[in-house]
């Protein structure tokens, strides 16, 4: 993306206005399919990065839809290396916009303008295979990954965190077909960045991101581009033609393995070059091997946040969950067989896999759902408990072959029950709910660290989501997740140890709860309401922070004053007073009183307002909390 010169700053029409509740301060990045506005919360201040789609595209109802689809399935994907959206909106009649994570760092592009020692490049490169092996998984291509999409979230003594930016909202600008231009001409992609594929409009996959990442290790490697020059069209003959300098002969005393690696990558044909994500990371791992000693081991998402492994293409059979087993918990099949329910027609069984906490993907021969569309599912036949899900992805039977996978359609959970969630539970533990209905567990010995960690939860487990995760009920989201992913990781761990069979059931019904508590308060939207109830006021206010928009924020408080009727009132009558002792200019007694309606009147928009004027007026340690 490139840095608008002050001018056109200046010119900028959206600068200082405001979107849902954030309000656009700087211009921070431009690019083909938007620009990115650094946003501020006009009540608290938190910041956030807001993405606007230009205008110029958004009369296309088509191109919007992609814009929303893509963004759902990036969030389906849940990788700590690909940036956050929080929420995607629009301003009538057709400013759309994305509101994600505001990361502080450089791009890529900016912190290794030339070379970098390969020690310090083998990390970040391993980030990124990390990032497209899940994205990948999900059948989501990045078709612009290049340095300035690869963002370094710097952190005091350790290698940086990687970022993958603009994560799948580039194929917005494919058709269905997969061309490289668009209806309106546009090159979907960097030219030196496009593997030979994109360039020529042929159907693509995941491969043609190892050839963009291929290049960007190349530019790590040598400090230049293994093509430039001669125009777009010169690079991109170059791209199709032209075999790459070898890496050695332009830099002397590079890892022969790291070059290998690069070459590869950089083949011309797909079938040549590393037919997964996963195979590049490998690669690059043991390039770090072999440097004697020196491997600095690349950031890990948390066990909590790690992707399932990926499933072979060939599907197993239907049947294939095996037999109980009251031992350690079995690997997850590819495959397994559910029931389906698509609007207004019958149930029938399908085939699942790809199963993750947030979706699955459904086998589906033949015409597919179209995006955005609900059905129910169960991921058992006979149905058990079931579950409405939503459509975010289509993978057509030509994209299907090209991938090596089965054709059919990705689904996102929507509101699962709690009983949803122990069957999805014991399904990712490998089992299916009906295999342990009834089974009495043989006598077994308890596992001590396991029992010594339940001992620790029992009592928690009825108690708030924050007493149960241990964070402060004014905690900041990333504070919130930190905390939740932590406890999950730390109960997940157990599973991989040899339990009783008793202690494996409460182990999933522990994991249940910490799933339904984490949900409870890791969105603005759903902590609102959690907040709401238990009077927790600085917590609404971190849930407007971070981008609750004033028409979710009232339909809330409608739903919460109708539960808790004459709270307004009472509230009102704290406000009135605060505002008396405010004209007095007695800040101490107005912030007591506002502080008393708020706890009344949690979701109250006005009276939150007063309290943050007056905290900004009179600021103290208290007043910067939030």
């Amino acid at each position: 993306m490139s840095t608008p010169t002050p001018a056109a700053a200046e010119a900028d029409p959206l600068l200082g206005t405001t979107l849902g509740s954030f309000r656009l301060v700087k211009r921070i990045g431009q690019g083909g399919m938007g620009t990115v506005y650094l946003g501020e919360q006009t009540l608290i201040g938190s910041r956030v990065a807001v993405k606007v789609l230009h205008e110029h595209l958004a009369g296309d109802p088509s191109l919007v839809a992609r814009f929303y689809a893509e963004a759902r399935a990036v969030n389906l994907i849940v990788h700590p290396n690909i940036v956050n959206i929080f929420d995607m909106n629009v301003v009538p009649p057709r400013r759309f916009y994305l509101v994600m994570e505001y990361l502080e760092g450089e791009s890529l592009s900016t912190a290794a303008p030339g070379r970098m020692a390969v020690a310090e490049a083998l990390p970040l490169l391993i980030q990124v295979c990390q990032a497209l092996t899940a994205a990948h998984r999900h059948g989501v291509l990045h078709r612009d990954l290049k340095p300035e999409n690869v963002f370094l979230c710097r952190r005091e003594g350790s290698v940086p965190f990687v970022k993958i930016l603009d994560f799948g909202i580039a194929k917005l600008f494919g058709g269905d077909t997969q061309a490289g231009l668009t209806t309106a001409g546009f090159i979907v992609g960097t030219p030196e960045y496009m593997a030979p594929e994109q360039a020529t409009g042929e159907a693509l996959d995941g491969r043609a991101d190892l050839y963009a990442l291929g290049v960007i290790a190349y530019r790590l490697a040598t400090g230049r581009l293994p093509f430039s020059g001669g125009g777009i069209t010169g690079v991109l003959l170059a791209h199709r033609d032209q075999p790459p300098q070898p890496p050695q002969q332009l830099v002397s005393g590079l890892p022969p393995s790291f070059c290998n690696a690069i070459l590869r990558a950089l083949s011309k044909r797909p079938e040549d070059r590393f037919q997964s994500a996963e195979e590049f990371r490998l690669a690059l791992e043991a390039v770090q091997d072999t440097l004697g000693g020196t491997r600095v081991e690349a950031p890990r998402p948390s066990p909590a946040a790690t992707p399932a492994p990926a499933a072979p293409a060939s599907p197993t059979p239907a049947g294939a969950a095996g037999a109980p087993a009251s031992g350690p918990a079995r690997a997850m099949p590819a495959t397994f067989a559910g029931m389906l329910q698509f609007p207004g027609g019958a149930q029938h069984a399908g085939s699942m896999r790809d199963l993750s906490r947030g979706g699955l993907f459904i086998c589906l021969d033949g015409a597919q759902p179209a995006p955005f569309t609900l059905l129910r599912l169960s991921l058992q036949a006979p149905a058990g408990e079931w579950v409405d899900a939503e459509v975010v992805r289509q993978v057509t039977a030509e994209q299907a072959a090209a991938w090596g996978m089965a054709p059919g359609v990705a689904v996102q959970f929507i509101s699962p029950s709690r009983a949803f969630k122990e069957a999805l539970a014991l399904r990712m533990e490998g089992r299916s709910p009906s295999e342990v209905a009834g089974v009495t567990p043989a006598a077994e010995r308890l596992d001590t660290l396991c029992e010594r960690t339940l001992s620790a939860l029992r009592p928690k487990l009825d108690k708030t989501p924050y007493a149960l995760f241990g964070c402060s009920q004014d905690a900041d989201f990333p504070d919130i997740r930190t905390h939740v992913r932590s406890a999950r990781a730390e109960v997940e761990a157990l599973k991989e140890r040899a339990l009783a069979a008793s202690q494996r059931r409460e182990l999933e019904r522990v994991l249940a709860r910490l799933q339904e508590a984490g949900d409870a308060i890791s969105t603005p939207a759903r902590r609102a309401d959690t907040d709401a109830e238990l009077g927790n006021w600085r917590g609404v206010a971190r849930c407007i922070a971070a981008g609750l928009t004033v028409t979710e924020l009232d339909a809330r408080r409608v739903r919460y004053l109708r539960g808790h009727p004459g709270a307004d009132a009472r509230a009102h009558v704290h406000r009135v007073t605060g505002k008396a002792w405010e004209g007095k200019s007695a800040t101490t007694q107005a912030v007591e009183e506002y502080e008393r309606g708020l706890q009344l009147d949690p979701l109250n928009l006005a009276l939150h307002q007063a309290y943050w004027a007056l905290k900004r007026r009179s600021p103290t340690p208290e007043g910067t909390r939030a």
